[in-house]
């Protein structure tokens, strides 16, 4: 199991933060929770890809959209297609906000 999960990490990873992101949309009570999570994920999922960016990308990429399906997916309150603008959106504002140095590491 573990020679599996070393080798599989992002296929591994992306099953467990699918299953995670369900379980937390299925949690909150309303589309205004829903929409507010969707932006600090998002905003998050930014700020892993840019201090990824010059390093091996690609499984880190699969694990955030195995994050965004399973959020989406378990989404109750909201539309999806509002849920992923704001996701993208924030990605795209937590990425850009590092790189012009507007958001700085806290040490």
């Amino acid at each position: 199991m573990s020679d599996f999960v070393s080798n599989n990490y992002p296929e591994f990873l992306f099953t467990v933060f699918l299953v995670v992101a369900f379980l937390i949309s299925l949690s909150l009570p309303s589309a205004a929770f829903t929409y507010i999570m969707a932006v600090v994920m998002g905003a998050m999922a930014g700020r892993l890809i840019f201090f990824r960016q010059h390093k091996t990308l690609l499984p880190f990429v699969v694990v955030v959209i195995g994050f965004f399906i399973g959020f989406i997916s378990g989404a109750r309150f909201g539309s999806w297609k509002i849920l992923s603008i704001l996701f993208i959106l924030s990605a795209y504002l937590g990425w850009y906000g590092h790189e012009k140095g507007y958001i700085t590491k806290p040490y």
